[in-house]
Formats: structure tokens, sequence, C-alpha cells
């Protein structure tokens, strides 16, 4: 037996030799090839690479060891191995083996110090360790790493690049049933392979709090719970952004469940943690459809952003809550509501089928953007944004939205106002529009639900787009923020639409500038809202100012003058402004104004005139100059001045006024044509056209 492998050894020798560049001396060097190839000891499938070299040579060592060969020539044959293998992995030729899974089984050759397989189970299935370097071993085997020779050495995988596949991950869910509630047919759990990624990367540049890269294939993964990311992550799929199915990466979640959360120090999924540990925040997420199979949990969101963060090129479909929650108060007592996610940034995505596509909530919320969206028939709002002190939105699209907002009763339709559904359930529509607003006439359409007195039916309010924090400043860009019979977009006070909201009209007191559809103003706050370069029902209109306090209150619209600054140099000096007044609830605030000037920072009120069929009203009698006796007006043309309590007059004309200009006793004619003797005359008598007597 000895002569037949030592026979195979030295009839392969020189190819190796010549494969390694190596004189003989003595080296018994063997591939596996010829008759060796089918030896259980050998690795046929890598035979032509030079790291198979050394391995094969390792299999013939060992064989020929088993069949009784000098123990002198097996121990000068090991100790040159191993000076190959060295050389081997010192010019980077490290060996490849066929899968992470097989390695245990394997016995390394001596002085190989690192490795790469072509899979992690199967040969060819993604999952292959580019590279794994041995370490220590001992402690607890992480799922990052792997035994061999018999358990006493170990691999560790070396890369900042990872693949699902190289912890058992695969895109193999089928689903079906119709949205809102599906349910999964057959699946790998992908919960294990994404928390061993996870873990892994939380390992790699401790000190920047992670910043690996998480590759997910095409294909559609299901996941059986959420997936909490708790340091810098990328997590990137192919595709995505209004592509599903085989055509882009797919993220699959029960019905019920949460889809990503990018947690802060303080937060993991929607709880707080303490103390303190690493953030998410910096994470990316791009190119993936994230889905849920539905459910009725209002809770539970696509994606719950906690921490600053980018989210590009997304789908986010058939969440029982919000498409993508971003809620975050760095001092909120309620778990579900701690963080800090200022700045916040998505761009692109398709956001589509969930409660509100993108929820905007709470005080450390501010200055983030949306870019390029598509909201699409979600139940309530395409886009809410309540965020503290604003934020921004560029060409978004949003259509179909507000299912459940908006109902038809007694031959009318009307959308929700209230942000309360049990409100909007007991309310008749038709007697409270700041529960039920009127839409038009038309009764069932559509999507438009029956509303019936008693119902049970959730109600949501919704629309295109709702800016509903009265103290932001937030800000719409262009886009076409309104199609296929959802209800107007609402803007509160502060902020701001430039290019308006095409395909449907709005509320609410925001500035708009250069809307191009009928406006279906209804004052939601308590300021004034100015349109600029608008058309209200077809009339172009330069500026309009609006009226802005609530339904059924007093209210006005101003315009105030600011000319000079404090002695701090920072805080504005208001000069004066020009007040709209309502003296009753409905009183249309177009009619009336007040001049208001400012002294040593004390308001006092100039006048208060009124506008109508009788021209200019003071408002208050017998309170307001007009001029002084060093600011003279230079002329006046009046038609009749009345002095005193208003019910003489004087005027003047051609002519005799006796015969045809009424008066009270007491009024003065001038007569332009007259002489002397009859310029002026005094109406002494009567209650008609005569009575005047000339002077």
């Amino acid at each position: 037996m000895e002569r037949i492998y030592i026979q195979q050894a030295n009839e392969a020798s020189e190819e190796v030799l010549d494969m390694w560049n190596v004189d003989r001396r003595g080296f018994l060097g063997l591939v596996a090839t010829g008759p060796l190839a089918s030896h259980p000891s050998a690795n046929a499938d890598l035979a032509q690479t030079k790291q198979t070299s050394v391995q094969a040579a390792q299999a013939a060592i060992d064989a020929a060891a088993q069949g009784g060969a000098n123990s002198d020539i097996i121990e000068a044959l090991r100790a040159l191995l191993g000076g190959l293998a060295s050389d081997a992995v010192s010019q980077g030729n490290v060996p490849i083996y066929a899968t992470v899974a097989g390695l245990p089984a394997l016995s390394i050759p001596i002085g190989i110090s690192a490795l790469r397989t072509n899979g992690y189970a199967v040969v060819g299935d993604g999952g292959a360790w580019p590279l794994a370097i041995e370490v220590e071993n001992s402690g607890v085997i992480a799922p990052w790493q792997v035994l061999s020779n018999g358990d006493t050495r170990r691999w560790q995988l070396k890369t900042y690049e990872i693949v699902l596949e190289m912890f058992g991950g695969r895109p193999d869910a089928v689903y079906a049933g119709t949205a809102p509630n599906q349910m999964l047919i057959s699946g790998t759990d992908n919960v294990p392979a994404i928390q061993a990624a996870l873990a892994y990367l939380a390992t790699l540049n401790t000190s920047r709090n992670g910043g690996g890269r998480i590759q997910l294939e095409y294909g559609q993964y299901y996941f059986s719970k959420p997936v909490n990311l708790k340091n810098r992550t990328h997590l990137v799929g192919r595709n995505a952004a209004g592509t599903a199915g085989d055509f882009c990466t797919e993220m699959i979640f029960p019905q019920n469940s949460d889809g990503i959360t990018i947690n802060g120090s303080e937060t993991v999924d929607d709880r707080i943690q303490a103390p303190s540990t690493s953030s998410a925040g910096g994470s990316l997420i791009e190119c993936v459809s994230i889905r849920s199979l539905g459910g009725a949990d209002r809770t539970k969101h696509g994606i719950r952003v906690r921490s600053r963060s980018l989210l590009r090129d997304v789908n986010v479909i058939n969440f029982p809550g919000n498409g993508i929650h971003i809620v975050a108060g760095s001092k909120s007592k309620e778990p579900d509501r701690r963080g800090n996610a200022n700045f916040w940034r998505i761009e692109r995505g398709y956001i589509a089928g969930n409660q509100h596509g993108v929820f905007v909530d709470s005080s450390d919320v501010n200055g983030g953007y949306g870019i390029g969206l598509t909201c699409y028939h979600n139940r309530g709002a395409g886009i809410l944004d309540s965020s503290f002190l604003g934020c921004d939105w560029f060409a978004c699209g949003a259509h179909g939205n507000g299912l459940l907002s908006c109902c038809s009763y007694k031959g009318n339709r009307y959308y929700a106002v209230s942000e309360t559904s049990a409100e909007l359930q007991k309310t008749e529509p038709g007697t409270n529009e700041r529960v039920w607003a009127l839409e038009g006439p038309g009764g069932v359409v559509g999507r438009y639900r029956d509303w019936t007195p008693g119902n049970k039916l959730e109600w949501l309010r919704g629309g295109p787009i709702i800016v509903a924090d009265d103290n932001s400043s937030s800000t719409v860009f262009g886009g076409y923020l309104g199609e296929s019979n959802q209800p107007p977009a609402v803007f509160s006070d502060k902020n701001m639409s430039l290019g308006g909201f095409r395909g449907a009209g709005s509320i609410g007191n925001g500035l708009q500038v250069g809307n191009g559809v009928a406006t279906n103003f209804k004052s939601l706050a308590t300021s004034g809202r100015v349109d600029i370069a608008n058309s209200a029902s077809g009339v172009s209109e330069s500026l309009s100012l609006h009226n802005g306090g609530k339904l059924n209150k007093k209210r006005g619209a101003s315009i105030a003058f600011y000319v000079s600054y404090k002695e701090d140099g920072a805080t504005k000096r208001p000069a004066g402004s020009i007040v709209g007044r309502a003296t009753g609830k409905q009183a249309d605030c177009s009619t009336a104004i007040d001049l208001v000037y400012f002294d040593g920072g004390k308001q006092a009120l100039v006048t208060s005139a009124s506008f109508g069929e009788r021209g200019i009203i003071a408002g208050v009698d017998t309170a307001f100059d007009l001029g002084s006796n060093n600011a003279r007006w230079t002329n006046g043309y009046i038609q009749r001045l009345r002095p005193g309590d208003g019910d003489v007059f004087w005027t003047s004309g051609d002519g005799s006024p006796e015969g045809k200009v009424e008066a009270p006793v007491g009024s003065l004619y001038t007569r332009t044509d007259g002489a002397p003797g009859t310029t002026l005359y005094v109406k002494e008598a009567g209650t008609n056209n005569t009575g005047w007597v000339a002077k």
C-alpha cells in the first residue's frame, strides 16, 4: 500500500513543484488528480488552484500515513508542506474551501492561517466567506466563527460587507392573499441570520459605533419579528422604490409586527432602554421594499425612525400602522416616543397601503426632508407633518389617500376634519364642520363609505399632506399633492407651499404661492393666511389675505410692518399694522380693518374702519382724529361734511338748493354759481327740500 501512495505522489510531484516554483529537495508533493482524485480526503472541487495543491498534498500525506508509509518520510513531507502553506498565505494565495458548513469536517493544513469558501451551506448559494482568519480557540463559538480539525482550530469571518447568506439567510419566502391581510406560505426565517449579521458588525470599530454593510439580494426575505438596528448600519438591497417581487429585495414581516427600527442610544424597538448604549444614528437603508402581511394593530409601523438616519429608494407597503414613523423627543417619558431624529432624510420612496404614509411628530424630528416620495392609497394622510419646528418636502406626489377619511351621507360627500375616530362616528355629517366638512353633492362615489348613525367604523383624518403643528414652519416645494378623490391638503400657521397643490384644494392658514387649483379655504387656527399668484375658483389673484380665526369664532387677517430693532439689535420693533376685524362670529372679515401703531412697545389704536356700501366707518365713536393743527391734509374731497353729532351737513352745488336738496335744519349749502347775497344758504325750517334761506 505504501508503494502505491508513494508512486502516485512521485507521478504528480513534478506538476506540483512547477505550480509552486520550488525545487524537488525530496518533496513528494501531490495534487488531487489521477487515481487519487476520488480519495475521500481530497477536495476535488478545488483541484485547479495553487491553494488546493497544499490541501491535496495534505490529503496524500494523511493517506500515505494511513497506508503505513515510513514515519520519517511522513514527517519530512509535513514539514515541507507547512512551509509551502505559510508561503501561500504570505503571497495572498488564501486557500478556498467548498462551504462554511463543511469546514468542521475538514483538517486544515498546519501553516494555513486564513481561508475562503465558495458558499455557506452549498457551493454557489451566495453565502461565501471572502476571508476567514484563524483566531484563538476559546470561549463560546460565535455565529461568525467556525471550527475545524476536530474542533481544535477556530476561524473567524473578516469583512465589512455582509451578505445575509453568509449567516444562512435565504430570500425564499412565498406569501399569498390580497392586501391588507395576507399569509405566509413558506420561507426561511431570516431573524437568526440578521441578528448574527448585526451582532458581527457591532464587533467592528466599536469606538465608531459599528459601520458595516449588509447586502440583501433579489427575492423575498421573511422575518418572523422586527429588525432592531442598534449600531450604525448600511442595509442595502436591489432596486425597490416602485418595484416589487423578484425585481427587487423584499423584507416580509408577519401581521401586526413592526418592520425595522432605527434606535437611538436610549431606545430599543418601542421601548426605552437604560442605561444608554450604542445608537443606530447615521444608518442608511436603501433599495429595499419593506412589506407587512397586514393586521389591525395601528401601533405597528414599517420603519420606526428614532435616530437621525437616511432612507433612500425604499418601499414601505401594507403596514397596519404608519409606513415611515418618525417620532422622537429627547425628553419624552413615553417609551415609544423617546429619541432624537432631527435632520432625518428620505430620498425617493413608494409608501402605500399604510395608516399614514409618512408620519412626523414630536419635539426632536425637525429639519428633516423628503424628496421624490410617492404616497399612494394610504388610509389617512400621504404625509402628516406635525414636527415642532418644521421640515421640508420636495417634489412629492400623494394620490388616492384618505381611504378612511371620506363618507357619503344624505346625498352629499364629506371629509374628516376631526382627528378622533370616536367623534367622527357619533357626529352626523352636516351638523358640525369641525368634525365633518362638506366636499360637495354626489352621494356614494367609489371608495366613499356610507355614514350611518351608531356606526362603529374606523374613521381617520387624511388627505395628500397635513401640516398640523401651528408652531412649525414646514415648506412644500412643487410636486403634485392631490389626485384620486382624496380630501384637501391642510396647512396650519407659518407653513408654506411653493407651487401649490396640483390636483387638490387646501384648507388652513399657511402661505401658498402659485396655487393652480381652487382653494377651499376654511380657517383652522388663529392667524391669517396669504395666497400669492393663485387661482381661486377660476379667478386670478395676485395677493389675497384670508381671515385666520377658528371656525365659528371671531377672526381676521393682518399685515404688520417692522422697521427697526430694539436696543439688543435682534428684537424687531413693530411700527404699525393693519389688522382685520370681525364684529360677530360669522361676520365677513374682509370688510373690516384696524390701523394700529406701537409707541414704546405699547399698542395704541389709531383708527378702526369698516368697508362696505356705506364707505369707511370709524370703529369707535368720537375716538379718533383726522390730522392735527401741525400735521394737516392738503386737500380733502368730501361730498357732504357732517360736523358734531352728524345730523346736519355742509355740501355744495350749482343753483339754489331750495326745492331740490333735502337736509335737516342747521345744514349749510354753498352755491358754486352764486352772487353777493346768494352764495351761502342755511336750512332754517322744515325737514324736506324746502326752508333754505340765502345769506
